[in-house]
């Protein structure tokens, strides 16, 4: 989480800021001027970089949910990891900056072109690991991003590229492996040939 900076506002309204469901906090709470542009959401004393917000959704009324992972520095011996947190933004004095934040964050940041993807997942690899990854990670990524994702599974040595083969690729903005480095390279080498 960077300091609040002078960053040239897109869209700015007033907003009661909910405390943030994580630890260490991202900014204070309480009713406060908060900024779209494209650096991310800018709050009175802190930035949320848009590399780190997932997505926003509509959560009803006057709500924005802000669904991130941030940067957590120092974590173990110098190392940095993220954690999932969120935070909801009321704009019960600014209704019309949530209907433009809704209209134009993922334009902003760069994010309006991915709107479908496939996903080929080897369940086998990784201790078999592939759908509690795909469930508890990658899944609630994509909806947090508002992405549509088609989930395949492969069977055997090679069903990656028979899938990549059979399938109508154009149809998805991009491709997501989940697995080990078998299936990355499958998946590489026919999204490369098709």
């Amino acid at each position: 989480m960077a300091p609040a900076a002078a960053l040239p506002p897109f869209l700015t309204g007033e907003a009661d800021v909910g405390r943030p469901r994580q630890e260490g906090g991202l900014t204070r709470g309480g009713v406060q001027q908060v900024s779209l542009n494209a650096a991310g959401i800018v709050f009175v004393d802190a930035v949320l970089p848009s590399d780190d917000i997932a997505g926003i959704e509509d959560a009803g009324a006057n709500l924005v949910r802000v669904h991130a992972y941030p940067l957590q520095e120092g974590t173990c011996s110098g190392s940095s990891a993220r954690r999932y947190m969120t935070c909801d933004l009321d704009f019960a004095a600014a209704p019309d900056t949530k209907r433009a934040w809704m209209l134009h964050h993922k334009q902003l940041w760069g994010r309006d072109r991915l709107q479908s993807v496939l996903v080929i997942l080897n369940p086998f690899s990784g201790e078999k690991r592939g759908l509690h990854v795909w469930h508890s990670v990658v899944e609630g990524m994509l909806q947090q991003a508002g992405v549509h994702a088609e989930m395949l599974e492969t069977t055997h040595t090679g069903h990656a590229v028979e899938i990549a083969r059979h399938t109508d690729l154009t149809r998805f903005d991009g491709v997501v492996a989940i697995g080990g480095d078998g299936i990355v390279s499958e998946v590489e080498c026919s999204w490369s040939r098709a």
